[in-house]
């Protein structure tokens, strides 16, 4: 027996009833997700969404690992058990069905928001200017957990959708949502800014081939089936993209750009897997489009998505190949047009001018900082502004007192963000020395087998402390296992200076103890990162260590007494 279907006063009633929803304190809002086997990442959804959500519905499809006990547990949780039907369609339906709030929050489980406290407030927001909006897209970063959490790339995804309006997902793979039969259809949508992102964990290395393959097998099978398998040409391109073919990731995403089925959304979409498949390729986005074409593209792309690197890259790289007495022209237009791209968010802002310094657009983001009046240290806009006007004679006298300076800004730009064969990264990449250029490659994975240059990578390490992150600091002293003692101590050592003990101790402690480096400033750096790390007695016997070997260091002495003060003797 079928049954009977809520209105949405009797739904809104019945919920408030249950869930302690009062709708005097303004729109509700219901948490949606469909899981199966997530019990690494269930918790930590939980509390993400509970800081918004009046009602929590979860569709488990089939969980073996303890994630349906789980939620079963929960007082707040509606637990919906689905037998799984290969449709991410059909299960995603179930629960909107059931869902009695205003609006909807439908994340994956391993989806958070970084600020979930935003939600309520910018949906109140939209309620007060328009009624009219059905859906919302939030950026997202795909975060490579299994890689000190850098992050892969950003996009845009329908994360919100108003509920009671018709809308309801179709496709049994990268289901979209509709009001009708087509993707999109009807469907009036806005995107968010960077105060509703989410961090998605999804894509980490150990786990994202196997979700490649697995829906590039079933578009295979889907396609093999269809009367119309043109409309998948471009969700197969972002698995082949993943499974890095990357001339065939090419080719379909432009045939899904030409092609009259797909809906705007989706061409925008399938652009950027154009852009990026281009930048594997070490391809121009002009090279295979005219130059009013390819500003089309990106335009469109940015207008969706303005976190994707890759297309903001080649856009740049486009406008500025234009001629000397052009280019302070070019740069106003270029900085107008990112601030209507950007808008004048203050947090979007930041984000933006974060992403042109690491991707090596320094001097623009000096002058976009001054434009947009926010005050940015940079201590090398001359040099990149004589670079810039191709004055060389000049920018020679300049440069060779800064070099090193220099190049350890390019060198911590590249390092942080992805490495790609594409055109605007390589071409910074060939900037820096043969041995820099190494450790690039090797800081991404991108070269193995490859001698280091121990000297050039204890010279470029202080860059990393003065301008990288702690990330990929630690990332980049993975690379120093194996080196010899002496060089180690020298990392050891520079490491102390500017107060990274425990990371220091992590180097210390990898050379030998018969290794000729252990001497007595070994055994005093040993001892002051000890002290600052309160492991005070291991440190007073280190200290001792160094005066007996004869260490004259001037604090010895000090650090000495502090130890013996803490641990009373």
């Amino acid at each position: 027996m079928k049954k009977n279907k809520f209105y949405k006063s009797e739904a809104s009633e019945a919920a408030s009833d249950f869930f302690g929803m009062d709708k005097a304190q303004g729109i509700s809002v219901s948490a949606c997700a469909i899981m199966k086997n997530e019990i690494s990442h269930v918790e930590a959804w939980l509390n993400n969404v509970r800081v918004f959500a009046q009602e929590i519905i979860v569709v488990d499809t089939g969980s073996t690992d303890g994630t349906n006990e789980f939620l079963a547990k929960q007082f707040d949780v509606k637990l919906i058990s689905y037998e799984w039907q290969h449709d991410f369609a059909q299960a995603k339906n179930v629960a909107l069905q059931e869902a009695t709030g205003d609006w909807l929050v439908f994340t994956d489980a391993d989806e958070c928001y970084y600020q979930p406290q935003n939600i309520i407030e910018y949906l109140e927001q939209i309620d007060k200017k328009s009624t009219s909006i059905e859906a919302i897209f939030c950026p997202i970063d795909n975060i490579d957990a299994d890689n000190n959490n850098e992050i892969i790339n950003s996009d845009v995804v329908p994360r919100i959708i108003r509920n009671h309006v018709g809308i309801k997902y179709i496709g049994a793979v990268h289901e979209q949502l509709t009001k009708g039969r087509e993707p999109w259809q009807d469907i009036k949508y806005i995107m968010a800014d960077r105060n509703l992102a989410i961090r998605h964990s999804g894509y980490s290395t150990k786990i994202i081939s196997f979700k490649h393959q697995r829906n590039y097998e079933i578009l295979r099978q889907i396609m093999e089936k269809s009367r119309k398998p043109e409309m998948y040409y471009g969700f197969l391109s972002e698995s082949l993209l993943g499974l890095e073919k990357y001339q065939e990731a090419l080719e379909y995403a432009i045939l899904a750009m030409e092609s009259t089925y797909q809906p705007a959304i989706q061409k925008e979409r399938f652009a950027q897997v154009a852009i990026e498949s281009m930048n594997n390729l070490g391809l121009a986005i002009s090279d295979i489009f005219s130059l009013q074409q390819a500003e089309k593209i990106c335009q469109t792309i940015l207008k969706r998505n303005k976190w994707h690197v890759g297309t903001l890259c080649q856009w740049l790289d486009m406008k500025f190949a234009v001629t000397e007495n052009e280019h302070q022209e070019q740069i106003q237009n270029i900085m107008h047009s990112l601030q209507n791209i950007y808008g004048e968010n203050l947090h979007d802002i930041q984000q933006l001018i974060a992403l042109l310094e690491q991707n090596g657009y320094i001097y623009l983001a000096k002058e976009f900082s001054a434009h947009m009046n926010i005050e940015k240290e940079n201590h090398l806009e001359e040099v990149y502004q004589l670079l810039y006007q191709k004055n060389f004679a000049q920018l020679e006298k300049k440069i060779l007192p800064l070099m090193a300076e220099n190049i350890q800004l390019l060198f911590v730009a590249l390092l942080g963000c992805n490495y790609s064969y594409g055109n605007w990264y390589q071409e910074k990449l060939q900037l820096l020395p043969q041995a820099q250029q190494v450790l690039v490659q090797l800081y991404h994975g991108q070269v193995q087998n490859v001698a280091l240059e121990p000297d050039e990578y204890i010279t470029m390490l202080d860059g990393i402390i003065l301008y990288g992150s702690q990330e990929m600091l630690l990332s980049y002293l993975q690379l120093a296992q194996g080196m010899p003692g002496s060089k180690l101590k020298k990392i050891g050592h520079q490491l102390v200076v500017r107060e990274y003990y425990s990371e220091a101790v992590g180097i210390l402690a990898q050379i030998q103890a018969e290794d000729e480096a252990v001497t007595e400033d070994f055994w005093f750096d040993c001892g002051v990162c000890l002290y600052y790390l309160q492991d005070y007695i291991n440190a007073l016997a280190a200290l001792e260590r160094a005066a007996s070997m004869g260490s004259s260091n001037k604090e010895l002495e000090s650090y000495i007494a502090w130890c013996k003060e803490a641990v009373k003797i």
